[in-house]
């Protein structure tokens, strides 16, 4: 079984997508963009990656085969936000920017199967970034990092999409309105989040959030710019 990496490296206006084995062979890298790479999610079988292409303007969810080749649109759309394929790889959840409209506004669509018409199942005021999103391991649930609209809503809510009963739930609500992190433990109910401190955007809380009564403790308070964290297989 090949171990495997993926990271987004470079900041705006450039970004490559590469991944690392971790039997000492050399990184590749399966995509470049002049813009920023995000959002990136494998498909089960860990042949193809999906990722969101850019964080302004025109911005392409993309999936790209881990033998190689060129990026395609796994959705066909250029004003995704944010995007990840299911644990099952049946179904892909987007947020999409209707700025169009009097009053612009974010929408979750889920795909099933991937390629397919989508299904509106809600939707955010405002067209503000950054969105993030994270499926739970059994695929049930959604965790979503949601920009405000700066009027009614400030910061970026974090909201639970269950998306059985197509119910939201909202745990929190981050004034700074910054990139949150997360990553769901295998238990499929507690999740892990990367916080700003309350009078700091750049120093970060390490939460562990329990979603079903909404409890969260701290991990590794008070750090400087975290950009990423991960959760393995075997957490107590």
């Amino acid at each position: 079984t090949e171990s495997r990496l993926r990271m987004q490296r470079g900041r705006r206006p450039h970004g490559n997508l590469t991944v690392k084995s971790l039997d000492g062979s050399l990184p590749v890298v399966l995509a470049r963009s002049d813009r920023e790479i995000r959002n990136i999610s494998w498909t089960p079988d860990g042949s193809s990656l999906y990722y969101v292409d850019g964080v302004y303007g025109a911005n392409k969810l993309l999936s790209v085969a881990r033998a190689g080749g060129e990026p395609i649109a796994a959705i066909e759309g250029n004003k995704f936000t944010a995007g990840a394929i299911s644990p099952d790889g049946r179904t892909v959840a987007a947020l999409i920017r209707e700025d169009e409209l009097a009053q612009p506004q974010k929408v979750l669509m889920l795909y099933s199967p991937p390629g397919t018409p989508g299904k509106k199942v809600a939707s955010f005021p405002g067209s503000l970034t950054p969105n993030t999103m994270a499926w739970s391991p059994d695929g049930s649930k959604i965790l979503l990092s949601i920009r405000g609209d700066g009027i009614t809503i400030l910061g970026n809510d974090l909201l639970l999409f269950n998306v059985r009963s197509e119910k939201l739930k909202k745990l929190a609500n981050v004034p700074a309105g910054i990139d949150v992190s997360s990553a769901w433990l295998p238990d499929n109910r507690r999740v892990v989040v990367a916080w700003p401190e309350a009078d700091s955007r750049s120093r970060e809380t390490l939460w562990l959030w329990d979603t079903e009564p909404g409890l969260r403790r701290p991990l590794l308070p008070g750090v400087d710019s975290m950009t990423a964290h991960s959760m393995g297989p075997s957490v107590n």
